[in-house]
C-alpha cells in the first residue's frame, strides 16, 4: 500500500503546483512584462519488478515560462526605434511650426522692410518714410531675435530633457545590474531560472530601449551585459556603468553625455542614436543646431549686405553713411584643456562663400589646421599666412586677436550659430539713413551740347568725401584727346588722371565708365553728344539732397542673388530653411508611424507567445484539479485496501 500511497501523494504534489501555477498565470495576466509559465512534469524513476518495472508516480521536473529570445529582441529594437523618431518628430515640428507661421516668420517683416526702402526712394526727403524704414528695420531685427530666443529655449529644453533621460538610464541599468546579481545566484543555487527575476529583468531593458538603442549578450551565469553604440558598456554583470550629462568642452550650453568619473574629454553622445534619448540628441545635431546656423546666416547676410550699401551713400546732413545694422561677428569656443592664451576673431569677408557649418581651429605640431565640421574638408591656415596675418576661407575672415595657441589647442569655431540673436539697429535718427549717392555732376555752364552724367554709383568710399582729398573731379569733353579720338579728359587738382573714350555718333544712347585709380571706385554713364570743351563736375553731393541713388541699390538688394555663391536672395536662404526643417519633419512623420506599425506587430508576436490567454488558463485550471482530486482518490483507495487488510489479518 505504501506504494500506491506514495505515488498519489506525488500526484497531489505535482498537481498542486500545476493549480498554483495556474493560478499564478491568471492573477498576473495583466502584469506588464510577464510571462505565461508552465508546469513541465516528468514520470519518477521506475521500480524494477522482475521482468518489468513499475512506476513511482510524477515529479516536478521545472517551471518554465513561454519565452523567445528573438521575439523579445525584436520587441526591444522596434521600441527603441519608434521612441527615437517619436521624440524626432515631436521635436521637430515645434521648430517647423515656429519657422513656417506667418505671423512668426521672417518672410513678411523682411518684405516690409524693403517696401519701406522703397517709400524712401520715392520721397527721400521723407522724415515720415525715414523714421518708417527704421521701424520696420527694427521689426525685422525683432523677428530675428524672437526665432533665436524660441530656439535658445528649446536648446535649453533639450539639455533639460537630456539630463532627465540620462538619470532614468541610470536607474534602469542599477537595477540591471541588481537582477542580474540576484539571477546569478538563484541560478548557482539551484539550477533552476527564476521566472519572476527574468520577467523583471526583461522589462527594466525594454523599458531602457524606450531611451536608447541597448545590445544584449547573454552570460553563462545568466546575467546578460548592455551595450549601446559601437560597444561602450552600461552593465557588466552585477555592475553598471553610470552615466552623466555635462557641458561640452567648448560651449557650455550643450549637454553631452558621458561616464561618471570619467576624463572629461570623453564624449559617448555620438554613440547614443536610438530611444527617446537618441532622438533628442538627433534633433539637437540634424534639426535645432543647423536651424540655428542657417537663421544666423540669413541675418549675417542681410547685416552685411545692407550696411556695406549704407556705407557707400550720403545722408541728410551731408555726411557719409554709416552701418545701417549692428556689426555681426562669429564667436570662437576654446577647449577647457586648452593651455595657450588666444584670443580668436571670426570676421566676414564675402557672404557669398558663407555656409552654415561649424569648424574647428587646431594647432598642430606642423602648424594651424582648419576643419569644415559639415563636411570634414581641411585647411592649412599656416599655408595662407595664419597667425601673423588674416585669411579668409569660406567667406570668413580668421584672425588671431591676442595671445598664442599651445600646439594641441583647439578652438569651436560658430561663425553664425548665434548671429541672429545679436542682430541690432544702428541708426535711430532718420536724417542719418545714406539714400543719397555722395557724389553728384554738375554741368558746366558754358555748356553746348546735350551731353549728361547719370548713374553715378560709388563702391568705394576710400577718397571720399572729395573735398578732403583732390577733389572735386572735372570731365572735360574733347574732339581729339590726343591720337585722334574724341572723348573726356578727367582731371583733379593734381592734374590729368585719366582719358575716356567717348564718340557721340556711336555712344550718345549711354556708355558706361569707370573711373581711373585712386577713383576706380567711382563709375557713371555718359551719354547724348557733347561739344568740344563742354565739362561736367563731380562733387560731393550737398546736404539735403533729395538723390535716391543709393536707397534705390539698397532696395534692389532684396531681389540679388547675393548668398549661396551667388544663387539665393535673402528670401530663397530663409525659404530654403524653412523646407530643410519641414522634410526633415515630414520624414520623421512618415518613420514615425512605420514603426509604430511595426512596434504593435513585435508586441503581438511576444504576447501570442508570452502572454497569458485566459481561456486557456481556465482550462488547465478545470484540468489540475480534476487531476488533483483524481490523485486524492489514489490516496484515499490506497488507505481502504490498508484498512481492509489490517481487519483480515486482525481476524
Amino acid at each position: 500500500m505504501a506504494g500506491m500511497m506514495d505515488i498519489g501523494l506525488s500526484g497531489l504534489m505535482a498537481f498542486q503546483q500545476a493549480l498554483n501555477t495556474t493560478s499564478n498565470n491568471i492573477v498576473n495576466a495583466n502584469t506588464p512584462g510577464y510571462s505565461r509559465q508552465r508546469v513541465m512534469l516528468t514520470p519518477e524513476t521506475p521500480t524494477p519488478y522482475g521482468d518489468t518495472y513499475v512506476g513511482n508516480g510524477v515529479a516536478l521536473q521545472a517551471i518554465t515560462r513561454s519565452y523567445d529570445s528573438f521575439l523579445f529582441e525584436q520587441v526591444v529594437q522596434s521600441r527603441s526605434l519608434y521612441h527615437r523618431q517619436e521624440t524626432l518628430y515631436s521635436l521637430s515640428s515645434q521648430i517647423d511650426s515656429l519657422l513656417a507661421s506667418e505671423d512668426a516668420g521672417v518672410t513678411p517683416v523682411l518684405d516690409r522692410f524693403f517696401a519701406s526702402t522703397q517709400d524712401v526712394a520715392n520721397d527721400p526727403t521723407s522724415i515720415a518714410s525715414r523714421q518708417t524704414m527704421i521701424g520696420e528695420a527694427e521689426s525685422l531685427v525683432s523677428r530675428f531675435q524672437t526665432l533665436y530666443a524660441q530656439f535658445a529655449r528649446q536648446r535649453d529644453s533639450t539639455n533639460a530633457q537630456i539630463g532627465e533621460m540620462v538619470e532614468e538610464v541610470n536607474l534602469y541599468t542599477a537595477r540591471i545590474a541588481d537582477l542580474n546579481t540576484s539571477i546569478a545566484k538563484a541560478n548557482a543555487g539551484t539550477g533552476s531560472a527564476p521566472n519572476e527575476l527574468l520577467d523583471q529583468r526583461d522589462q527594466m531593458i525594454d523599458s531602457l530601449a524606450s531611451l536608447l538603442d541597448v545590445n544584449t549578450s547573454t552570460q553563462t551565469d545568466g546575467s546578460i551585459n548592455i551595450s549601446v553604440g559601437s560597444g561602450q558598456m552600461l552593465v557588466v554583470g552585477g555592475n553598471s556603468l553610470q552615466l552623466e550629462a555635462r557641458s561640452n568642452p567648448y560651449d557650455r550650453n550643450r549637454t553631452e553625455v558621458g561616464y561618471v568619473g570619467s576624463d572629461p574629454q570623453i564624449n559617448i553622445s555620438s554613440q547614443l542614436t536610438g530611444g527617446a534619448l537618441g532622438g533628442v540628441l538627433e534633433f539637437r545635431r540634424d534639426v535645432l543646431e543647423p536651424a540655428m546656423n542657417a537663421l544666423g546666416r540669413t541675418a549675417i547676410g542681410i547685416t552685411e549686405a545692407v550696411n556695406a550699401q549704407h556705407r557707400l551713400g550720403m545722408d541728410l546732413n551731408g555726411e557719409l553713411g554709416g552701418d545701417f545694422f549692428t556689426p555681426l561677428s562669429g564667436r570662437a569656443l576654446g577647449h577647457a584643456s586648452n593651455t595657450g592664451d588666444a584670443s580668436i576673431t571670426v570676421g566676414f569677408d564675402d557672404i557669398q562663400g558663407l555656409t552654415e557649418s561649424d569648424y574647428r581651429l587646431e594647432r598642430t605640431s606642423s602648424g594651424y589646421l582648419l576643419t569644415r565640421l559639415s563636411d570634414d574638408t581641411q585647411t592649412d591656415l599656416s599655408a595662407l599666412g595664419f597667425p601673423s596675418s588674416s585669411v579668409t576661407v569660406d567667406g570668413l575672415e580668421l584672425s588671431l586677436d591676442s595671445g598664442s595657441m599651445a600646439v594641441g589647442d583647439t578652438f569651436l569655431l560658430q561663425p553664425t550659430r548665434i548671429a541672429a540673436g545679436l542682430m541690432g539697429v544702428e541708426i535711430t535718427d532718420p536724417t542719418t539713413i545714406a539714400a543719397a549717392v555722395p557724389l553728384s555732376a554738375t554741368a558746366g555752364a558754358s555748356n553746348s551740347g546735350s551731353g549728361a552724367v547719370s548713374g553715378i554709383s560709388v563702391s568705394d568710399i576710400a577718397q571720399l568725401p572729395l573735398s578732403a582729398g583732390n577733389g572735386p573731379i572735372t570731365l572735360t569733353y574733347r574732339d581729339d584727346t590726343g591720337g585722334g579720338s574724341p572723348g573726356f579728359v578727367v582731371t583733379d587738382s593734381s592734374g590729368v588722371i585719366d582719358i575716356l573714350d567717348y564718340d557721340p555718333t556711336t555712344d550718345r544712347n549711354g556708355k558706361g565708365f569707370t573711373l581711373a585709380a585712386p577713383f576706380d571706385g567711382i563709375t557713371l554713364q555718359m551719354s547724348g553728344a557733347p561739344t568740344d570743351g563742354d565739362t561736367f563736375l563731380l562733387a560731393d553731393t550737398a546736404a539735403g539732397s533729395g538723390d535716391n541713388g543709393n536707397i534705390l541699390q539698397l532696395s534692389d538688394l532684396e531681389t540679388l542673388a547675393t548668398m549661396g555663391s551667388g544663387s539665393e536672395t535673402f528670401h530663397d536662404s530663409y525659404a530654403a530653411l524653412v523646407s530643410e526643417v519641414a522634410t526633415t519633419t515630414s520624414q520623421a512623420a512618415l518613420n514615425e508611424s512605420a514603426q509604430k506599425v511595426l512596434l504593435q506587430q513585435a508586441e503581438d508576436a511576444r504576447a501570442a507567445k508570452s502572454g497569458v490567454n485566459l481561456d486557456e488558463e481556465a482550462a488547465n485550471l478545470l484540468r489540475y484539479q480534476q487531476a488533483y482530486q483524481a490523485a486524492a482518490q489514489v490516496i484515499s483507495t490506497a488507505n481502504e485496501m490498508f484498512q481492509t487488510l489490517i481487519g483480515a489479518m486482525g481476524r
